[in-house]
């Protein structure tokens, strides 16, 4: 991978109180809350943009942090070109009230501007729609002020997956729509890693992370591949099936984990820890 790519190691420290995460996720919140129509779809993308490049002329002075930082800006980005570009929120996405009725059109556009300014920051800080018509699959219904606690990703992934299938012309719940999207679902996980890499100084093992996450599909095919053929054989589930199962798993990630240890102690991420589990860890009080 070319160094050019990558954040320069000699930059200037930005301030302490860095706030480029809620900057971006403030743009788009509000952004939606300008009239529907192409200016508003678009509206949001340029701050977002110059927000993650501002990104890389200054550094927090912890190189997590700015690791994560781009990430978030990422995944904000991505999240916006859903929300905002691909859909017509007050038409695509409602809550649904405890009693199991969903708000309508209607209701959204009549909202206030603080009422519409609530709604699309629940819309938009709702992990995985929990409360929402949009709620992704396998995640329980919970009452809306439970949502947040759930995983960010998810969504947008689920949408840029749909999004290939419709552009390829793909059948919905074929084979090849099984296994388009869980490739290009790691691949975007692949992108949004390597995005938080590039807001570090080069590393020559950068590499070595997008492999990571590249090698599961992978695993994954031969893994859904020998159960068919398990399966073709005659051969029905039991404890020696199961464990040959797990011992697969074990085997498939102590090959890949190497990859991605060795992207991130190369990037010098190995020794960060969060303050509180540094606090808190046991060799560290035990041996000082």
């Amino acid at each position: 991978m070319n160094p050019m790519w990558f954040a320069p190691p000699n930059r200037p420290l930005r301030p302490a109180t860095d706030s480029s995460v809620a900057a971006a996720n403030t743009v788009a919140i509000l952004t939606l809350l300008l009239p529907q129509g192409a200016a508003r779809s678009f509206a949001g993308l340029p701050p977002i943009l110059y927000i993650a490049y501002n990104l890389r002329r200054c550094s927090t002075g912890k190189i997590e942090n700015d690791y994560l930082n781009a990430i978030n800006v990422f995944t904000c980005l991505m999240r916006y070109l859903d929300f905002c570009v691909i859909n017509v929120p007050e038409r695509d996405f409602h809550r649904v009230r405890p009693d199991g009725n969903a708000e309508t059109e209607s209701d959204v556009r009549n909202m206030t501007i603080w009422q519409k300014f609530r709604w699309n920051f629940d819309l938009f800080m709702t992990m995985r729609g929990v409360g929402w018509n949009w709620r992704v699959k396998n995640v329980e219904a919970v009452p809306m002020q439970l949502s947040r606690r759930h995983q960010l990703h998810r969504r947008w992934f689920e949408s840029a997956n749909s999004l290939l299938r419709r552009m390829l012309g793909v059948t919905k719940g074929s084979i090849i729509s099984r296994y388009l999207q869980l490739y290009n679902a790691f691949f975007l996980s692949a992108v949004m890693h390597h995005v938080g890499s590039l807001n570090n100084p080069y590393s020559p093992m950068a590499w070595a992370q997008v492999a990571f996450f590249l090698m599961q599909p992978v695993a994954i095919t031969f893994e859904d591949l020998a159960i068919y053929l398990g399966e073709q054989a005659g051969l029905e589930k039991n404890r020696k099936i199961k464990a040959l199962g797990f011992a697969w798993v074990c085997l498939a990630l102590s090959y890949t984990l190497r990859y991605a240890a060795a992207a991130v102690y190369a990037a010098g991420l190995g020794t960060a820890r969060h303050p509180l589990v540094a606090h808190i860890q046991l060799t560290r009080r035990i041996f000082g």
